[in-house]
């Protein structure tokens, strides 16, 4: 049904029971009878008194849109879990510090000095015949902690999009691609397993003795210590095969899929590695299973009680700079070399800053999915038992097309996005997940015909795009009223924001008013919002 439709279903449900409730609705109050003090029986708390914590949890709907929010989309349809959005507090007035953003770029130097390292000829030719071995490489060593907290603010996870003033923008394939280099094509990751069957894989492919393995040094908390990785595995006396495994295993830990562990990694990738040896990492999506990844830790990051996030953030950092010059370092090199990571082009340490503040759409070149096809993909990416739903006609600008209103969004089978974190939940259907991919140019993709190219102006709309915009999203994220001093009259976006917030009610009550010059009036400010948005520079 997908969570839209549970919501209905949830209205239509609390309506009935206004008349009578229904035997699957109703929810016996049973009550217990035990013995109380002085041996008397007494009545206990009733067992919907003594509902479980998770049955409280997800009991707990504040995160759902089910009316207009302030400073939120009038419609919740396009983002129900904007009541658990870091967005809403700070529309609300309240302060979210920075994120802690994860990074391994020590143990990234790590690996490159390792591959690099003399004794080391036969794994490095091993590794980089996997077409990864220039990650570690790639990674910044610096992440811009307030830069990526900004967006992540503008971040919803039910579009998987970041939601601008002018529209929705988001990572794509083939950004992945560009950006990092790595291959989008191929199978998907999807093998899971439990700890201890990891625990098992660990001792047969890294020669780790079981002694050892239960150690608190080696093993804690579900992950595996980086350090111990290394020392075991450049330890002369163990096989090549063995440390092309290490290598393999901490490069995409703490490069691709960094999670919050510090010191230690999850060791899914073994699994991988266990399944056809090193030589067929080839054959895998990485790119998707990199983007399907960030896109979970965005979402989890956009909560309201989020303090931190993971993933692959030099990629979500290289996005922001090839999109937003504003925002970009001096490149270290005015070009990239054809075939390499565009990762490697920024330089990092530079904090000069470019003066261009418009958004540019086409980085690459006027047709991207003329290199990257993949990109037009329209389904589910998947990274083992994350899902999540990618949909290019969202943003058919990041492809060259005049930007339309976009198809109605991909519901999970359930979701439970609240304030909290650390409760972030959601699950997508495997089998759809699957078949859509493989059905990959015949099906599930994005025809580009059916679209206008933006011949002139990449940032072009349709003429109902905007105005569908400010209903469905939230096209501001601070709130004037909270805002402190009054910036200075120059500041023509603020006064106008702070205007067209002032006429949205009018706006939304057009269709009962009175008279026709008074719609005709309305109307005519609509147009002039339009206007404004489409040509004002």
């Amino acid at each position: 049904m997908g969570i839209v439709g549970v919501l209905q279903a949830r209205d239509d449900v609390n309506v009935a029971r206004d008349d009578v409730a229904s035997d699957d609705d109703f929810v016996p109050d049973v009550v217990s009878i035990m013995k109380g003090e002085g041996g008397k029986f007494v009545r206990s708390e009733s067992s919907t008194a003594r509902m479980s914590k998770r049955q409280k949890q997800l009991a707990n709907e504040s995160w759902i849109v089910r009316s207009h929010i302030s400073g939120g989309p009038v419609d919740g349809s396009v983002i129900p879990s904007f009541g658990g959005h870091v967005a809403r507090q700070i529309w609300d007035g309240e302060e979210r510090k920075v994120l802690l953003c994860q990074n391994r770029s020590q143990a990234c130097s790590t690996l490159n000095y390792w591959r690099e390292s003399e004794e080391s000829q036969e794994l490095k030719r091993r590794v980089d015949a996997t077409g990864l071995a220039h990650l570690p490489y790639c990674m910044f060593a610096h992440i811009d902690m307030p830069l990526i907290s900004a967006f992540v603010e503008r971040w919803q996870p039910d579009t998987n999009t970041f939601h601008m003033s002018f529209g929705e923008m988001t990572i794509m394939l083939h950004d992945v691609w560009h950006i990092l280099r790595i291959p989008v094509d191929g199978r998907l990751i999807s093998a899971q397993s439990d700890s201890v069957q990891l625990k098992v894989d660990m001792i047969e492919l890294l020669g780790v003795s079981v002694e050892d393995m239960k150690s608190q040094s080696h093993w804690r908390g579900g992950g595996v210590a980086i350090d111990s990785i290394v020392d075991y595995c450049r330890d002369s006396q163990r096989s090549v095969e063995t440390s092309v495994v290490g290598w393999m295993l901490l490069m995409l830990g703490t490069s691709l899929f960094v999670d919050k562990s510090g010191s230690r990694l999850r060791p899914a990738s073994i699994l991988e590695l266990k399944d056809g040896g090193v030589e067929s990492i080839a054959e895998y999506s990485w790119g998707s299973a990199t983007l399907c990844y960030l896109y979970h830790q965005l979402g989890v990051a956009s909560r309201g009680g989020a303090q931190g996030i993971a993933g692959c953030l030099t990629l979500l950092q290289a996005w922001i700079y090839e999109y937003f010059p504003t925002f970009r370092p001096h490149t270290s090199r005015l070009t990239c070399e054809p075939g390499r990571a565009r990762a490697v082009m920024w330089s990092i340490r530079n904090e000069g800053k470019s003066l261009v503040r418009t958004v540019t759409w086409l980085p690459y070149g006027p047709d991207p999915a003329s290199t990257v096809p993949r990109t037009t993909f329209c389904g589910w990416l998947r990274y083992r038992d994350i899902i999540k739903p990618y949909t290019p006609d969202r943003v058919l600008r990041q492809l060259g097309y005049v930007q339309v209103i976009p198809s109605p969004i991909l519901t999970p089978e359930f979701a439970y996005r609240p304030i909290e974190s650390h409760l972030y939940e959601v699950r997508f259907s495997i089998a759809s997940t699957e078949s859509a991919w493989q059905m990959f140019p015949r099906g599930f993709r994005l025809f580009l015909a059916e679209f206008q190219i933006a011949e002139f102006d990449p940032s072009t709309c349709s003429s109902d795009y905007l105005l569908w915009l400010v209903r469905y999203s939230h096209p501001g994220v601070a709130n004037v009223d909270h805002a402190g001093a009054f910036p200075d009259r120059t500041n023509a976006p603020y006064w106008v924001e702070r205007l067209f917030r002032a006429i949205q009610p009018l706006l939304d009550a057009r269709d009962v008013m009175p008279s026709e010059e008074s719609r005709a009036a309305v109307d005519d400010v609509e147009q002039i919002i339009y206007d404004w948005n489409m040509f004002a520079k």
